[in-house]
């Protein structure tokens, strides 16, 4: 552990004590937040690093070396074929993670959380042994579970025929913050161009409890978009206007050769009445004319408030400009321009012929990019949408490295 971060590595080992061949399957609980780094896997002795597939949990294995996938709601699972009776398997797994931390009178404490408790019966671990190294960062005080001693700033636990019913926690308490925020640097590897970087840490602080959303939608009502597009993005946007409510504020544009407002010009907040002239309007658009975006976008982060920075532009179509600002980069330009600066930016790609990669681009850094391709999904995407909405925002953040 080394202040807000802990890095982990997992040794398993199993023995076969079958009479045929088998194929080895096995699943590891992670912490939120946990990054795998590395996974190796061998027969006996001969450890070698493995590979680590994508987070899909519906990609199949085809490939016969040791592999570790992503198996869904803090779960990785790893495969490793052909092993014979009597063999004795290892498997070593090493992530890491950022650490909670909470704020008391003295100082800082983080939590160092071991996944060992379960919903079913847990199996008994023949021999289960923990050591938690805590000196590079000493802290005022740990405190440990499981009955572990502490000697020298390290934690240590070894238990037999070890049956756990709850996880292996540590907590550390540490200094107070010298400063608001925390600064770490990671070593780049022999072959990493980029080389090292550093992050930075800050608290944010806390949002009001009672504030909604801030939303200024954009349609695309061009001509590019095909009926079966055009009425998923049209589903979609009334989804999200029916989803809000008295806390949330929004306004509605349609975008084509100019914007032009669908429903009350102005932000505002969300009653029946705009919800119904939002509703009412929508039904009688068809697609039209040409698709300025960037213009669309621009008037539409003009109708947040500036000084507000959670407020979001979003923007549901298919991503094909045809007149003014083409690309994703010049939008962007164009939307930095603006004396309020970017705001937020998210994006709903809508129909088979979405420019899917041109809206990432757009909204990198900024927002949230969903896709719809019909109105089926329009509800699950809107809710979605309400929820990276509604996610606080620190708006005008300095970073001064001196």
């Amino acid at each position: 552990m080394i202040g807000e971060t802990a890095s982990t590595q997992v040794h398993s080992t199993f023995f076969h004590a079958g009479s045929d061949n088998v194929w080895g399957d096995f699943r590891m609980a992670l912490p939120p937040g946990a990054i795998v780094s590395g996974f190796a896997a061998g027969i006996g002795d001969a450890l070698r690093e493995a590979r680590i597939g994508m987070k899909d949990s519906n990609s199949p294995v085809t490939t016969s070396e040791p592999t570790l996938e992503w198996a869904g709601d803090g779960w990785v699972r790893g495969s490793i074929r052909n092993i014979a009776p009597g063999s004795v398997v290892n498997v070593v797994v090493r992530y890491s993670q950022w650490l909670p931390r909470r704020k008391t009178d003295e100082g800082v404490v983080v939590e160092y959380r071991f996944p060992l408790a379960s919903d079913t019966e847990p199996p008994i671990i023949g021999e289960f042994s923990a050591r938690v190294d805590t000196t590079v960062t000493p802290p005022r005080a740990i405190r440990s579970g499981h009955g572990a001693t502490v000697q020298d700033g390290v934690v240590m636990l070894r238990k037999s025929d070890f049956r756990p019913t709850a996880d292996f926690v540590v907590e550390l308490e540490l200094a107070p913050d010298k400063s608001p925020a925390r600064l770490y640097t990671a070593g780049a590897d022999s072959d990493d161009e980029a080389g090292s970087y550093v992050l930075v840490r800050a608290e944010a602080p806390e949002p009001e409890q009672k504030r909604g959303a801030r939303l200024a939608i954009v349609l695309d009502t061009s001509s590019s978009m095909d009926a079966g597009a055009f009425d998923a993005g049209r589903g979609f946007v009334e989804a999200l206007v029916r989803s809000l409510g008295p806390n949330d504020h929004v306004v509605v544009l349609g975008a084509d050769i100019a914007p032009r407002p669908i429903g009350p010009d102005a932000i505002g907040a969300v009653d029946e009445a705009r919800r119904k002239a939002v509703v009412d309007a929508l039904t009688g658009l068809e697609p039209a004319g040409a698709s300025d975006l960037g213009l669309a976008l621009e008037a539409a982060a003009d109708r947040l408030d500036p000084k507000d920075p959670a407020g979001m532009v979003v923007y549901v179509g298919d991503g094909w400009p045809s007149v003014g600002d083409l690309h994703a980069r010049e939008i962007r330009a164009r939307l930095a321009r603006r004396s309020g600066g970017a705001p937020r930016v998210g994006a709903v790609s809508v129909g088979p012929r979405a420019s899917r990669f041109g809206l990432s681009a757009l909204v990198r850094g900024l927002g949230p990019i969903l896709h719809v391709d019909d109105k089926n999904e329009a509800a699950e995407a809107a809710n979605q949408l309400l929820a990276d909405a509604l996610q606080p925002t620190v708006g005008s953040v300095k970073l001064d490295l001196g």
